[in-house]
């Protein structure tokens, strides 16, 4: 590659969306000149699509929340109406953020797209991602608008109790933003999803991506979005209370867990997956017609809940691209789930392949 390649390429590598008139003038060679060398960098696979990005082989695209937690814990029981002595801290989270630093942590690559505010705790968000190396390289910071936050409180066991959420940021992530950004996505292996998205924006994903949709619920309040008479959606992952709450926007009909989840299938989900680690797994698989169930097994210690659903549906997607059967998929998930239950962190720092298998093999045999 010649020193004029090499530098487009850095050029485009930092940010995607500069221009040809941009490039030329930074490089100082004509804007034809330019041309000629991105369309080689193009035909050589380096580069790919409008919007030029870096190719990755077998990547994963996520879309989804990213936010400043504010967590409150008890030290002991909580007292209604009054002060309780605990402990206060901050960390990055949100389903979309954790499900990215996972995947870091397995070693599948992946672009995380999101926004986040021109403010300090934006500025913590894109520190952060950078010393994890997760890429935002796809994400836009918004003037004038706050970084998300999440405020919550939980017990002495690290049950979350009360959560208030400050994320209307998230009305930026639109049909045009996702557009702007679809050769990146849809040459993705997967693309994973939180609820923090609008309706308008999984109405243009079930229109317009041809890659598999793995979609992850966060609060019943922002769920029903996903909800269209064209759902395309290859694998949802929920909580039974969240399904239920789901169907109940589907259909007024009385139907079991077993009957809701296969009257979902006839509208356009392909797998449903109900996790809860106190639970266990129930999965549907509509064009089997076919039920897997995996009960739950006994925890001895838990540190926080938050981010244990992020860490399981992260790694059901990477142990797919890895082409596990379903069955290991969802053990190796709920595995990771239960790792991540025992860190006080969203993310365990101990995540890696080599402890997911060992401790698979102790849980699961």
């Amino acid at each position: 590659m010649t020193r004029n390649e090499e530098g487009v390429l850095s050029l485009i590598a930092i940010n995607p969306f500069i221009s040809q008139e941009e490039i030329a003038k930074e490089i100082g060679l004509s804007r034809s000149g330019v041309a000629s060398i991105i369309r080689k960098l193009i035909s050589e696979g380096h580069i790919e699509g409008r919007g030029y990005f870096i190719s990755k082989p077998g990547y994963v695209s996520i879309i989804g929340g990213v936010n400043v937690d504010y967590i409150g814990r008890s030290h002991q029981k909580i007292t209604n109406k009054n002060s309780n002595p605990g402990k206060i801290h901050t960390a990055i989270g949100g389903a979309g953020h954790n499900m990215a630093a996972n995947l870091t942590k397995l070693h599948a690559d992946n672009y995380f797209i999101t926004v986040y505010g021109n403010d300090a705790d934006g500025n913590q968000i894109i520190v952060d991602s950078k010393e994890h190396d997760i890429d935002m390289s796809y994400s836009q910071k918004i003037e004038d608008m706050s970084t998300s936050s999440y405020m919550y409180i939980e017990d002495y066991e690290g049950r979350r109790l009360l959560g208030v959420d400050d994320m209307e940021i998230y009305q930026y992530i639109t049909s045009d933003f996702l557009d702007a950004r679809y050769e990146i996505i849809n040459h993705s292996d997967h693309c994973l999803v939180d609820t923090n998205l609008s309706k308008d924006c999984f109405k243009w994903l079930y229109n317009h991506l041809s890659i598999p949709l793995v979609v992850k619920t966060t609060t019943n309040l922002k769920n029903s979005t996903i909800l269209s008479s064209q759902m395309k959606i290859d694998t949802l992952v929920t909580t039974e209370e969240e399904f239920v709450v789901l169907l109940n926007d589907s259909t007024n009909q009385p139907l079991t867990i077993k009957e809701g989840m296969k009257f979902l299938g006839t509208k356009g989900i392909e797998t449903i997956i109900l996790y809860d680690y106190l639970k266990g797994i129930l999965c549907y698989v509509h064009s089997e017609g076919q039920y897997i169930r995996q009960k739950p097994i006994k925890i001895t210690h838990i540190d926080t809940v938050n981010g244990s659903h992020a860490a399981f549906t992260s790694t059901y997607v990477w142990a797919k691209m890895k082409k596990w059967a379903l069955k290991d998929a969802l053990l190796l998930a709920y595995t990771s789930s239960i790792l991540n239950l025992s860190s006080p962190n969203n993310v365990n720092d101990k995540l890696s392949p080599i402890e997911l298998y060992k401790l698979k093999r102790t849980l699961f045999g």
